[in-house]
């Protein structure tokens, strides 16, 4: 492949003509159902197929889940073959010489001039605004299919979506996922916070550029401009078009946009907000705000683009593969021992990361652990595993005859105290747990231990590639 998709429509004729796009023409409803039955696909080998659900009840418009729900769709969006390239890709990006903190280092990232060139540009209309409907009524947002995903649900939802603010009148744009949510009779959004009596602008955009919806929803990356971000892994500038009611900009391929504003309503008038969360249970959501809509502007025909937040496996699985490949070269530039990197897809995100490394002295396992919670981050990290370079860890069955094989539990465990996930049901504070499952050298152990006993006890490599050789022949498979 050699380009990236600038809007998911493309993508979705490209994912359709490869055999891995069903449309779904039976009605189905918005208030779990759509929700079922993409959590089943996605249990599919291979994470299922994404789906196109025709004949929503009550919607006008189609509904499209699970398109960026496997790795390789993921990839395809970027014009990649392999989420693999991602890892070249940052490294690209990368400056020789910086600071240590990796939350700095990504600000420094952003100003150079490899990377700036990626900014957005701004452009005189696109099929973001084929149709203007200004008004703020409830009319304006009938037939749009809000989603229900589990019974305690606040509200009907619209989840994982770029909202554009701009927090200070003059400053620059703040681009982040946000969720619009219904509740007796009123909208409400999450994401960004408000100061108590402010009234802020802001847009609610679904669909448009496929790698503006994985730098708004990655984990691991909060100091980069999404929108800069989105054009260096798509190796393109975003084209954006001013608001018709607001003078925010926001991305001209758009399948739908609602412009409208922010404020704090009453404490009184606050719902109890709760949501699911990619974990499979409900998380603590961000600030609820009231939502006031001044226009709604779509293409002619849209496409309601929307993930479905479900527990794993989840359209979630492949942003964390994204973010584990873009991460890699991030994290070799203030741990250089750091061989791999592995965010399994049931973790959700922050419950658990597995580390290999190439280790030369004692303690080593101990200092990467120390060294990923200080790192802005990854300060919600829960878990963290650290294994040895030649440790197979995309490979759940060996990994864990390792660290199962390799681990003391009175030696090896750290646990601290730190910050946790929303999602987390601990709270939003608690306890991290380290474990070492490295092999232990002289110093690690008590002096009467044979250290060779660590050693795997496999074939000789020259046998191993004599069998790849001969694998055929045996007429096994």
């Amino acid at each position: 492949m050699a380009n990236s998709f600038k809007d998911w429509r493309d993508l979705l004729v490209y994912v359709e003509k490869r055999g891995q796009l069903r449309r779904v023409r039976v009605e189905v409803s918005p208030q779990y159902e759509i929700a079922e039955v993409t959590a089943r696909a996605a249990r599919l080998n291979g994470g299922g197929p994404a789906l196109l659900f025709e004949n929503v009840k009550g919607s006008r418009l189609p509904v499209l889940t699970n398109l960026s729900g496997t790795p390789q769709r993921l990839a395809w969006s970027f014009g990649l073959n392999s989420l693999d390239d991602l890892e070249g890709a940052m490294q690209n990006l990368l400056r020789p010489a910086g600071p240590q903190d990796l939350g700095e280092r990504l600000a420094r990232l952003a100003e150079t001039s490899h990377f700036s060139r990626y900014a957005p540009r701004s452009v005189r209309s696109g099929p973001a605004q084929e149709i203007v409907r200004p008004g703020s009524t409830p009319e304006l947002l009938a037939g749009l299919p809000f989603l229900t995903i589990g019974p305690d649900d606040t509200g009907p939802a619209l989840r994982g979506h770029p909202v554009f603010t701009r927090p200070q009148p003059d400053g620059p744009m703040e681009v982040r996922a946000g969720s619009l949510l219904r509740h007796e009779g009123n909208l409400y959004l999450s994401g960004p916070a408000l100061q108590p009596g402010e009234r802020r602008q802001v847009s609610f955009v679904t669909g448009g550029d496929p790698a503006l919806h994985f730098a708004v929803n990655a984990p691991f990356l909060p100091d980069l401009d999404p929108l800069v971000l989105a054009g260096a892994l798509a190796y393109r500038r975003l084209e954006l078009v001013r608001g018709k009611t607001n003078d925010l900009e926001v991305p001209a391929t758009a399948e739908m946009v609602l412009e409208g504003f922010i404020e704090q309503p009453p404490a009184a008038e606050v719902p109890p907000a709760r949501l699911s969360h990619w974990n499979g249970f409900y998380a603590a959501p961000d600030p609820l705000s009231l939502f006031t809509p001044t226009a709604l502007t779509s293409r002619k025909d849209p496409l309601m683009i929307t993930p479905v937040v479900t527990g794993p496996p989840n359209e979630a699985s492949a942003l964390v593969k994204g973010s584990e490949r873009l991460l890699l070269p991030l994290l070799r530039q203030t741990a250089p021992e750091i061989a791999g990197l592995s965010l399994p897809a049931p973790a959700a995100f922050y419950n658990l990361a597995i580390v290999a490394i190439h280790k030369s002295y004692p303690g080593q396992a101990q200092r990467v652990m120390y060294n990923l919670w200080g790192q802005p981050a990854f300060k919600f990290l829960k878990n963290i595993v650290v294994v040895d370079a030649d440790c197979p860890i995309q490979q759940p069955e060996t990994l864990l005859a390792q660290v199962l094989a390799l681990v003391d539990p009175g030696r090896d465990l750290l646990v601290v105290k730190g910050p946790l996930d929303s999602g987390d049901l601990s709270g939003s504070f608690g306890s991290k747990v380290g474990i070492d499952a490295t092999r232990k050298q002289p110093g690690e152990m008590g002096e009467n231990f044979d250290l060779p006993r660590q050693d795997e006890a496999a074939r000789p490599e020259e046998i191993q590639r004599l069998v790849g050789r001969k694998w055929l022949e045996y007429g096994i498979e």
